[in-house]
């Protein structure tokens, strides 16, 4: 069976690349070795939140994916993640629970800090309701 893919000079494949979703790329890579090399993007996951390594500052669900395995590989977690955004943190909510018992949100509705009772932050019981920040 032919490839048409093998066939296509590497330059035409790249512009074609240029208009797919990073998970159509993805999945493009697994039918030829030849479209394998060429296409940039990398699959990442976090449980079942896919997205793509490779663009990671161009893509929020990317920057979440790395974010929350970032932090699971931590030895030592300060109980309090970060995002760039509102809606990063939106698309991470129904995984923050994997850290830990949630205190209340922070930065803007950027952040969460985490139950620790050597904390002073945690402590805080009027920032426990997301909505307070909308």
């Amino acid at each position: 069976m032919i490839k048409i893919m093998d066939y296509i000079c590497d330059d035409v494949l790249k512009y074609i690349t240029t208009f797919n979703r990073c998970s159509d790329n993805i999945i493009l890579k697994h039918t030829s070795k030849h479209i394998n090399k060429i296409i940039p993007c990398k699959g990442s996951k976090y449980k079942n939140l896919f997205g793509c390594s490779k663009h990671i500052h161009h893509d929020d669900v990317s920057f979440v994916i790395n974010t929350l395995n970032c932090y699971s590989n931590v030895k030592k977690f300060d109980y309090v993640i970060h995002f760039q955004s509102q809606r990063q943190l939106m698309i991470a909510e129904k995984y923050l629970a994997d850290f830990g018992k949630i205190s209340h949100f922070c930065c803007s509705n950027k952040g969460v800090v985490y139950h620790d009772k050597n904390s002073k932050l945690s402590s805080i019981h009027y920032l426990n309701n997301r909505n307070n920040y909308l």
